[in-house]
């Protein structure tokens, strides 16, 4: 289902020994194929399950395909059975640094599918995602998820703070600068806001609600104009 170059790199430091692999702190890959339409042009929900499905027949329980699967039931409204995925991938999951990436894919995916009937039992999910040794990057969908629930119980110091953190990690994630937006302007700090919420329209100038909170706030702040 993907293409992955961790393959290619074994072959070439077994005939190269030389090579060594490193870590970079930017993105070296800039991959655009989640996105909504391009996914439907592809057909790459349908690629998704019939490879998962016929691997999950051969190997049950697999960790990998449990995720994928159960991630995509949940994207397309079917909670049961994506919840049942991702817990059965969690138990049959090794706890070990090793597996650290894959284990953070289905709690980051279980906190998504809690979400609508169970905040509370999805905020764990999250910080228990957060709690893994992996990267900073890696951890961001966790951090910009499980801030949105604390602002929902308005625990918004907390909030405020994990979301700051995303905007210093990843400064470029749009949604990051709209989420603290939302959070300043419902703590009163309306300068903040309107930052916040001038460089989320920086970064994507076609987020309709981005604009109606921005006005909002310049509406608060005085600024009819």
């Amino acid at each position: 289902y993907h293409s992955i170059v961790d393959d290619s790199v074994c072959e070439i430091i077994k005939d190269e020994p030389q090579w060594r692999i490193v870590d970079c702190v930017e993105p070296a890959l800039s991959h655009e194929g989640y996105q909504q339409e391009l996914i439907k042009k592809n057909n790459k929900s349908k690629r998704l399950r019939n490879a998962m499905e016929f691997w999950l027949n051969e190997h049950p329980g697999d960790p990998y395909a449990c995720a994928k699967l159960g991630a995509l039931d949940v994207s397309e409204g079917a909670l049961e059975r994506g919840l049942i995925l991702l817990r059965k991938g969690l138990s049959k999951l090794e706890e070990s640094q090793c597996n650290a990436n894959e284990r953070y894919e289905l709690l980051l995916n279980l906190g998504i599918a809690l979400t609508p009937n169970d905040i509370d039992a999805a905020v764990d999910a999250y910080k228990e995602a957060l709690c893994l040794p992996i990267g900073e990057r890696v951890r961001l969908g966790a951090l910009i998820n499980l801030a949105a629930l604390l602002m929902k119980r308005g625990e918004l110091d907390e909030a405020i703070s994990l979301t700051t953190q995303a905007t210093e990690q990843a400064p470029e994630v749009a949604l990051a600068w709209y989420n603290l937006g939302l959070m300043r302007r419902r703590r009163g700090d309306l300068e903040e806001a309107l930052f916040a919420y001038s460089r989320a329209i920086a970064l994507n100038p076609n987020h309709a609600e981005t604009h109606q909170n921005f006005a909002l706030a310049n509406l608060l702040s005085g600024n009819i104009s």
